[in-house]
């Protein structure tokens, strides 16, 4: 990929990042977070990628780019994991106890809390501040162009495939699930440039399997909260042993078609 189509490319997103980030210090309305996580997610693609053809004071230049949005996006992860875990509890058939609900409902106020108390403090470069520090870093640290854009995607496939295959399901597998997305908003990127060059079906590959190991890491998180809400519990709600089966049946299925799906390529 070119210069200077990266560089659009990433202050396309970074705009898109700054309004949603605004309009969520103003409205909890969920979808204002997701938009703007989902921006800097394409922000950090171009990062890795830019990095992976940089020397080290290239990817100096890139981090202290990216330096004031990485608080944000923490800050902001703890909250949008509560509200999707939320979301994801009515798609059970066994429904969890109204005190677990409460739990993750207190928890999100608190993050809520957290993540507004951030914003007080934190303060994001300008639209054109950043697009002039992003186009320094790609003209003095990178020369690329899309055969290296090729190979990266290529390598990160084969690093994610190799991570489902050779490890139990587990932190390798979030990071396998990092670079399938990785490749696929690289490849949706790229697809504004290069459209009838790419391969759909490979691109449509790496949506699935983000989208499939994103239920998964949704379950281990509700795994996780289930854990801490029943250690201090004195005895299993009513209905929690259902509820608890349903959710490990839900991740083994999704194991077993992640690794499916995954090889089929």
């Amino acid at each position: 990929m070119q210069k200077g189509e990266i560089h659009i490319l990433g202050v396309e997103h970074y705009t898109l990042f700054l309004s949603n980030y605004e309009f969520s210090t103003k409205s909890w309305e969920p979808e204002f977070i997701h938009q703007f996580r989902v921006a800097v997610k394409r922000i950090i693609a171009l990062k890795m990628f830019l990095m992976s053809q940089m020397h080290e004071d290239g990817q100096c230049c890139l981090n202290e780019l990216m330096s004031d949005i990485q608080p944000v996006y923490k800050s902001s992860g703890k909250v949008r994991n509560l509200q999707v875990l939320i979301g994801l509890l009515p798609s059970f058939k066994h429904m969890p106890p109204k005190s677990f609900v409460e739990s993750l409902l207190s928890r999100l106020e608190e993050r809520k809390a957290q993540y507004a108390d951030m914003v007080k403090l934190q303060t994001l470069k300008s639209n054109q501040a950043f697009s002039s520090s992003f186009l320094s870093c790609i003209e003095n640290f990178y020369e690329g162009d899309v055969e290296l854009f090729r190979g990266h995607i290529e390598q990160n496939a084969t690093m994610a495939r190799g991570l489902i295959d050779h490890f139990a399901p587990g932190e390798e597998w979030h990071e396998a699930r990092a670079l399938f997305k990785r490749n696929f908003l690289l490849m949706q990127m790229g697809s504004t440039f290069y459209g009838n060059d790419y391969d759909w079906e490979e691109q449509s590959y790496y949506r699935e399997l983000e989208q499939l190991l994103g239920k998964w890491h949704d379950l281990m998180m509700l795994g996780k909260a289930m854990g801490r809400f029943e250690a201090s519990q004195d005895s299993k709600p009513h209905d929690w042993v259902n509820f608890m089966q349903e959710k490990t049946d839900a991740v083994s299925q999704l194991e077993t078609d992640i690794r499916c799906v995954a090889l089929s390529l």
